[in-house]
């Protein structure tokens, strides 16, 4: 008796696992409604490596329908989201029905009396596809659908079974494409040299007219001959190594620089196929690259900072980050002008304590979480969805040291002035090409240190720090320009309301140069949409990156808001950032 396949899929096993405790009679209905989904997906799929697959594409299921076919329950989880490729979802449904039948205690007698359809053991289907029993255990890993029945009167463990397989299960497989590949096998095992010749012949033509790799070469040709990929791959590549010249050139190696390069155009919204036919390789090379050039990047930051007592507890981000004042407010750009941010720091009243800390304890939170991240679970290959739930939480702890900033600035200018004999800053004449904008940065730059070397868990205010480190900036500054507080005379003072400044919220920590959107497609994402898919993609935007006044969210709690799938918001995001030429963009940025 074969043993009992493994299910590569982790989600499935674990299903399976669930499924043990079930009686026979439950065994029996999940058995019947995973046969039903495993028939459906064969024929919209296709047997893996045949023709009908390689016309079918790569199509995916979610997670969720599986377990509702599977069970007739539906579940809320952590498998939320997850998406399952029909190709390696072939496989597992067909070892999961192996042991629901094996479970459920199907008997060949039983199997016999079936009127809906003639049920074979492997040697019989052996004898009519003209294979041996070794293909057809691979055609079983391929999708072909086979339960477990009992042989004899024992029950229980140690019984006899017997593979068998019903017509039903047999036709579907054939129309799927599978038949071909099994059927070639009745001839001779071996590749004869005049076959061979017509294998690189076809190859030959394919790679000069279409520009085919040699992984879509050997999908192509295989059901053709009736040989699986593996095999025209190898009869490709001894080609290639005994030929003067190749058919395909050898594979460049993926170095340091290409993998930047991939993963600047990734983040630019370029499509990954493009990016993996640059690179030389698939589709799923292509991501799992670009994965771990975000990964990279993250390591690579400076996440030290201030560590609270609670920030190892389960429950701190569910106690540490439910504050209306952490999750609403946050990402309002800064004044463009020196005379707007001038006036925004007289208008504006003392900071409030009981925002101050709750904010600066939730940046740290934030950056600890991430921190702990990186150098626990982080340190091996990580999925993007894990990947980019971190750099959500870098952004969120950068908006709100932002608020912090902008809560200090009535702070900064009294300081300045103080620092400057009492004078406004947009009357001052700089000596040199230094002016009003670059005291106005010089001011940010010392509340931005300020708020940098804040800790919460020490006591005492934000505003003492910020009164020192403003005074030590902008007493630089005004050494560089010649400006102290006695010299009153010598030069025409002159306003500079209109001088502009940069977004100082966009640059409080360095990550932002990477994680922000570009100013064209934040004003894209919240100005009036021209259609319902537009205001749906701009909603998708709008909640990613936090240009609602929220927290930035990752691509699966925005799906978790929206309905839909984290996969369907990615796509919504690059298509985004492509429409807006948000690549471009973020070029200049640098």
């Amino acid at each position: 008796m074969p043993p009992l396949p493994r299910i590569r899929t982790q989600a499935l096993a674990e299903l399976a696992r669930q499924l043990r405790y079930e009686s026979a009679e439950a065994a029996r209905r999940q058995l019947e409604r995973t046969e039903a989904l495993a028939l459906e997906v064969l024929s919209e799929c296709g047997v893996p490596g045949s023709a009908a697959a390689a016309r079918a594409g790569d199509r995916a299921y979610p997670l969720e329908y599986v377990v509702f076919r599977v069970t007739g329950l539906r579940t809320e989880g952590s498998g939320e989201g997850a998406m399952l490729v029909g190709s390696a979802l072939l496989g597992d449904l067909a070892a999961l029905i192996e042991r629901l039948s094996s479970a459920a205690g199907v008997t060949a007698a039983e199997l016999g009396r079936d009127r809906a359809g003639k049920w074979v053991g492997i040697e019989e289907l052996g004898e009519r596809w003209g294979v041996n029993r070794k293909t057809i255990e691979r055609e079983r890993r391929r999708g072909l659908i086979a339960r477990r029945a009992r042989i004899g009167g024992w029950r229980g463990a140690g019984a006899l079974e017997r593979i068998m397989v019903s017509g039903r299960a047999v036709a579907a497989f054939e129309a799927a494409g599978g038949r071909a590949s099994a059927r070639r096998q009745a001839g001779s095992a071996r590749l004869n040299s005049g076959e061979r010749d017509r294998i690189v012949a076809q190859a030959a033509r394919c790679r000069s007219r279409f520009g085919w790799s040699l992984a879509r070469c050997a999908r192509e040709i295989g059901p053709r001959h009736g040989r699986s990929p593996a095999t025209i791959t190898r009869v490709l590549r001894s080609h290639d190594l005994a030929a003067d010249q190749a058919i395909f050139a050898e594979r460049r190696a993926v170095n340091d620089s290409r993998r930047a390069r991939a993963g600047r155009a990734a983040r630019a919204g370029a499509p990954m196929a493009k990016v993996a036919k640059r690179l030389g390789r698939s589709r799923a090379t292509g991501y799992r690259i670009a994965a771990g050039e975000r990964l990279r990047y993250l390591r690579g930051l400076e996440l030290d900072g201030p560590a609270g007592p609670m920030f190892d507890r389960a429950d701190a981000e569910e106690v540490l980050l439910a504050p209306g004042c952490v999750r609403e407010g946050l990402g309002a750009p800064a004044p463009t002008t020196v005379g707007e941010t001038v006036a925004l720091a007289e208008a504006m009243g003392a900071p409030d304590a009981e925002v101050e800390r709750p904010r600066a304890v939730a940046a740290a939170l934030l950056r600890h979480g991430v921190r702990a991240w990186l150098g626990g679970a982080g340190r091996g290959a990580r999925g993007v969805g894990e990947i980019r739930a971190a750099e959500a939480r870098l952004l969120w702890s950068s908006r709100l040291r932002a608020e912090l900033v902008r809560s200090q600035l009535p702070v900064a200018l009294r300081s300045a002035r103080e620092r400057l004999g009492g004078r406004d800053p947009r009357t001052l004449a700089a000596r040199g090409p230094a002016g009003g904008p670059a005291l106005i940065k010089a001011m940010i730059a010392g509340a931005i240190d300020a708020v940098e070397r804040f800790d919460p868990f020490r006591g005492g205010r934000l505003a003492a720090a910020t009164t020192i480190a403003v005074s030590r900036t902008v007493g630089a500054w005004a050494s560089v320009a010649g400006v102290g507080p006695d010299a009153v005379g010598g030069r025409a003072t002159v306003r500079c309301d209109s001088a502009e400044i940069e977004d100082w919220t966009r640059s409080i920590d360095p990550w932002q140069a990477r994680l922000e959107p570009s100013t064209l497609l934040a004003e894209w994402a919240t100005g009036p949409a021209e259609n319902r898919e537009d205001a749906r993609a701009q909603r998708a935007v709008s909640l990613l990156y936090g240009l609602d006044g929220g927290p930035p969210r990752s691509p699966m709690e925005v799906a978790a808001l929206m309905g839909t799938t984290a996969a369907r918001i990615a796509a919504i995001e690059r298509a985004a950032i492509a429409r807006m030429g948000e690549g471009r963009a973020r070029r200049r940025r640098g």
